[in-house]
């Protein structure tokens, strides 16, 4: 989404496919962050909302003071990078989308975090769940009367798009909940060759037609068909038998989905001196190789920094 400018110009087949789903990435880590949550927020102790709250918020904190200093350092040693005040770091900490603008995403799941943990800790299970399915119903009526984008659609970008994505972002973690607390995919395993047939079959099918109007409201991830594509890639992933596998295959997809967090925070920092290189060499900026290339430098920095001995550094990454 970030790295590779897909405007014009004939995509091969295989890049045709990573290009469709450059919509449909947040919408599933969203689905999947709170379908894994379900039993955190059901079991909500305040051992569990302290480590919790630390997971997610600690990222959010540390890598801004990263890019801060890096960008900073960029700009006095080079004059590379525009100059940096002191308000754009606490807006970056607070709100994702000033200097890391990627992590507007984590602010969501943040604000959505407390928010569920809020939900269930002052009322019991059936009450919890009834009133996120009322936040669910909210924020489908305050993004279908164009309520979401008349309000956020003229802030400055800093805040335009992390405010303006909360609400489009509650049915994929109303969802994933649900998904979790019925058990579905399990369930589907019961039949799994049709479940796994009919779900990728969907996924084409939704990539390629609008069956649902999107909202108004351009970049706030109300597009048309995102939610029902998230569920059934998740579903097809999820369906998929891994057990099966040996142990080796399965440590080794571990090991190269560990650093998904490191990745997902420093591919923009990243990309910055990749771009720089590619212009020496050369290369072409912003192409499908230099995605590669790119994901490839942060996995191995994501590495190095996990075997740092500090729970600080491994959380950055991990």
């Amino acid at each position: 989404c970030h790295c590779w400018n897909i405007a014009g110009g004939n995509l091969p087949i295989y890049q045709k496919i990573f290009a469709g789903l450059e919509g449909i990435a947040v919408p599933v880590f969203m689905f999947l962050s709170f379908y894994f949550l379900e039993r955190t927020f059901l079991n909500c102790t305040s051992e569990n909302i302290k480590k919790r709250l630390f997971r997610v918020s600690y990222p959010q904190f540390g890598w801004a003071f990263i890019y801060f200093f890096v960008y900073g350092s960029l700009k006095f040693l080079f004059n590379k990078f525009q100059t940096l005040k002191i308000s754009d770091l606490f807006l970056q900490i607070l709100f994702g989308h000033t200097i890391n603008a990627s992590m507007w995403f984590q602010f969501v799941l943040i604000v959505l975090t407390v928010i569920f943990f809020l939900v269930f800790h002052f009322w019991k299970e059936k009450n919890g769940i009834l009133i996120i399915h009322i936040l669910l119903l909210v924020s489908f009526l305050i993004q279908y009367t164009g309520l979401n984008f008349y309000v956020f659609s003229n802030l400055p970008s800093s805040l335009k798009y992390p405010l303006g994505r909360f609400f489009p972002m509650v049915p994929y973690a109303v969802i994933g909940f649900d998904f979790a607390y019925f058990s579905i995919f399990e369930k589907m395993k019961e039949n799994r060759s049709y479940w796994l047939i009919l779900v990728f079959l969907s996924t084409i099918f939704l990539l390629k037609f609008k069956i649902i109007n999107e909202a108004p409201g351009d970049g706030f991830y109300s597009s048309n068909n995102a939610i029902l594509t998230a569920l059934c890639i998740s579903g097809f992933a999820y369906l998929l038998p891994f057990e099966k596998l040996n142990e080796k295959c399965l440590r080794f997809i571990e090991f190269i989905s560990k650093y998904t967090l490191g990745i997902y925070c420093m591919h923009r920092l990243v990309n910055k001196f990749a771009c720089q290189i590619f212009v020496h060499m050369g290369f072409e900026e912003s192409s499908f190789l230099g995605c590669i290339f790119v994901y490839i430098i942060c996995f191995m920095i994501s590495l190095l920094v996990s075997k740092i001995p500090s729970k600080f550094a491994k959380t950055l990454v991990e």
